[in-house]
């Protein structure tokens, strides 16, 4: 529709030969990277006391593992293009820690960490480190939590979703995907050429804190 060229490869982004292929294939068919977003992701309702070291491994490889090697693999690259942007897409739970997602909580709180720490690292050569931390936004994943949640918080998706909104979010309602991508595609222009080691949160109004 805009002229633009699209690639499309599978990878599984916990596996390390896989990120630095899909890095590889995408740097020969366009000639290098200028952006990064880490949007991977899952996690699922459990108590910590209940979550296996197995499935603390994969939540770690999936939210933040994936994220370290793909940054690591295209800071060369945008170092000879003259800089670049990276965001990493987080969570509120990532900085309001909550009893059913522990160990998502925990990966997604060290992304922030980390997004921090390389921020500094990459401002040299203004490759540009953000984090956007979403929350209740309609997506794939929303889908599998909310039919985890039933009957507890409903009899079906959708009211799974209102009683949520209406408990947690100030607007009452569950964010759209596009809402989060405006804010992504602010941070990956000229526009936010100032702005490095940031976090961005859109939630609806669930954060009370300052």
């Amino acid at each position: 529709m805009h002229g633009g060229r699209v690639l499309a490869t599978s990878a599984d982004v916990t596996r390390a030969e896989d990120v630095a292929s899909a890095i590889d294939e995408t740097v020969k068919q366009f000639g290098g990277i200028d952006v990064l977003v880490n949007n991977a992701g899952d996690g699922w309702l459990a108590h910590m006391l209940e979550t296996s070291d197995e499935d603390w491994r994969y939540c770690l490889e999936v939210n933040l593992l994936s994220a370290i090697r793909f940054t690591r693999g295209v800071a060369s690259h945008m170092r000879s293009r003259g800089g670049g942007r990276v965001i990493n897409m987080s969570t509120l739970a990532a900085k309001t820690p909550n009893a059913f997602m522990n160990d998502y909580s925990t990966a997604k709180a060290a992304l922030l960490t980390f997004s921090k720490s390389a921020s500094f690292e990459l401002a040299p050569f203004n490759i540009l480190v953000n984090c956007v931390c979403a929350a209740f936004i309609h997506s794939p994943l929303w889908d599998k939590l909310a039919d985890s949640a039933m009957p507890g918080f409903g009899a079906n998706r959708q009211e799974v979703f209102q009683n949520l909104a209406n408990q947690f979010i100030a607007l009452k309602r569950f964010g759209k995907a596009e809402e989060v991508a405006g804010v992504v595609a602010f941070l990956a222009s000229e526009r936010a050429s100032f702005i490095t080691g940031s976090v961005y949160d859109i939630d609806g109004g669930v954060t009370k804190s300052i």
